[in-house]
């Protein structure tokens, strides 16, 4: 005779799906940045009004200090309206890519004002940003619908810290951004953002760009410093397959990002046609200013000075060579 034996309950202690155990987390791919250069730039806005396209048009004193910028960081527009048809806060501290439309107007991207928005009060700065691409590798059969990432800035030097609070995260046209969730660092670790990007339905294999992060350049940032950039987290998942397969990426990857300031104006300020007293030093020294399109002097750049006519020296030559610094202007005397 055979018994039959009726367990109360049992446990599975594996499950298997396409090889990979229930809960197993499994190599990925990779993520990778890229570094780039940051110009310093601010102005202050004249007015922002309804383009013909119904997205915002901003009007600056000048559009040349953006040359070299793809997107601008906004704040300070005071606005009428209330809630979220304020004016204000519809285009206050948000980065926007931009189109140049002439020396004087950009217009934001992918701004579009509601009926009954409020208007444009006064007020309002307007700064450059660095771009900084975020890109994903999935390996062989590897298709993640759910990424989760870490960046940080560490400023290098005398160069002004980054913080995360006012920059932005934008997702790639691949993406609809659904579920997006961005998550400042504060403190010691406001230099770092948390980035999370989750679409159900979507799935992605291969090599593609998962977006940009654009950072506010500090308007004190001065040519030659610069930051190193990494990534401090990362992982994916695919969230449409039942068990969920978790992914490990490695963040390897790293890069620079250098502050440029392009000179706008190099003048002389004295010092230039002196005459004097053989042997005797001149009364003025020789003095030049390099500055950029916001008036900022620029440093790190060399002033050859040369004397062109006479017989005077600079320590016993003809040519002296100085580098800008902080304060604007460079001098050197002569003999």
């Amino acid at each position: 005779m055979h018994r039959i034996i009726r367990a109360a309950s049992f446990t599975i202690l594996t499950a298997v799906l396409a090889g990979v155990a229930w809960g197993q987390s499994i190599p990925g791919g990779s993520f990778g940045l890229s570094g780039g250069n940051g110009y310093p730039s601010t102005g202050t806005i004249v007015l922002a009004a309804p383009s013909p396209s119904n997205s915002i048009r901003v009007t600056l004193a000048s559009t040349a200090s953006l040359a070299n910028t793809s997107a601008v960081f906004i704040t300070g527009v005071v606005g009428s309206g209330t809630g979220s048809k304020n004016f204000g806060n519809i285009i206050n501290n948000k980065v926007w890519p931009f189109t140049v439309i002439d020396a004087t107007h950009i217009d934001l991207a992918g701004s579009t004002l509601p009926s009954g928005v409020g208007t444009y009060t006064s007020g309002g700065s307007i700064f450059s940003t660095i771009a900084i691409p975020i890109t994903a590798n999935l390996g062989n059969g590897v298709n993640a619908d759910s990424f989760t990432f870490g960046v940080q800035v560490v400023p290098q030097g005398n160069a002004p810290a980054i913080t995360f609070a006012s920059g932005q995260f934008i997702v790639d046209s691949g993406f609809s951004g659904n579920g997006l969730n961005e998550t400042p660092g504060t403190g010691a670790s406001a230099n770092s953002l948390g980035i999370s990007i989750s679409q159900n339905s979507f799935e992605q294999s291969g090599s593609f760009p998962l977006g940009v992060l654009y950072v506010p350049v500090p308007t004190n940032a001065l040519n030659g410093m610069s930051y190193t950039i990494s990534f401090t987290e990362g992982d994916g998942a695919n969230t449409t397959v039942v068990p969920q397969v978790d992914y490990t990426f490695t963040d390897t990857s790293t890069g620079t990002l250098n502050i440029l300031q392009t000179p706008a104006s190099f003048a002389k300020v004295s010092g230039d046609l002196q005459g004097g007293t053989a042997g005797a030093a001149l009364s003025a020294p020789f003095a030049v200013v390099l500055t950029d399109a916001n008036g900022v002097g620029i440093p790190g750049y060399t002033a050859t000075f040369t004397v062109t006519a006479g017989g005077g020296k600079f320590s016993g030559s003809n040519t002296a060579l100085v580098t800008t610094d902080r304060s604007e202007e460079r001098r050197v005397g002569k003999e």
